[in-house]
């Protein structure tokens, strides 16, 4: 199993687009520009100005649920491949938060993540943000910080925040990866995949 498999959720949360790539007003519309810009077009730069003018307006307007949305993407932006592929941009142009560098960007990630769902903890009924935001937790502490017990943990709390969202809409159909029957099922392969205890 790959992290991308992970990654697959932010597609379901923020859909890539083509169009408006500098300079537009709508907060999510830049979120969705900059996934585009540095998963498919290799300009991470660009994608990190876009995230955080989103960052800036959701905080302008005290926008929490958008803000947290913003943190989680820039955990992913952390951990892309577009930042290697273009080292010399990244070590010459440095990051916007900075605090960050090419060489602690997967435990800034972490620390994104970890402020989203801070964020979440303390709005109503945001439990499918949650779940996806402890799976990508458990994804990243499993591959970028080789944290077995605290991976397990997210991806615990992952399925619990899923079950929370079910009990609240339990009309709402989950959309879970191909070949799974259930979210459950899905998060018992990676838990296995894992090592997970039991």
């Amino acid at each position: 199993m790959k992290v991308v498999i992970g990654f697959v959720f932010i597609i379901l949360f923020t859909a890539c687009s083509h169009k408006s790539l500098v300079d537009h007003s709508n907060a999510y519309q830049k979120l969705r520009d900059a996934l585009y810009l540095y998963k498919y077009k290799n300009r991470p730069l660009l994608a990190e100005k876009l995230i955080f003018q989103a960052m800036q307006k959701f905080q302008a307007h005290d926008n929490q649920r958008g803000l947290c949305i913003a943190y989680r993407d820039y955990a992913f932006y952390l951990q892309s491949k577009s930042l290697t592929l273009n080292l010399h941009k990244i070590k010459k142009h440095g990051f916007r938060d900075q605090e960050v560098t090419f060489e602690n960007r997967f435990v800034k990630a972490l620390e994104y993540f970890e402020r989203s769902i801070e964020i979440l903890k303390s709005l109503q009924h945001s439990y499918d943000l949650l779940t996806n935001l402890y799976l990508s937790k458990g994804f990243a502490l499993h591959y970028h910080h080789n944290d077995k017990t605290q991976a397990c943990q997210a991806l615990h709390e992952s399925l619990k925040a899923h079950q929370q969202h079910q009990a609240f809409l339990p009309h709402s159909r989950p959309v879970v990866p191909k070949g799974y029957e259930s979210y459950k099922a899905y998060i018992e392969r990676v838990k296995k995949e894992f090592k997970c205890k039991k």
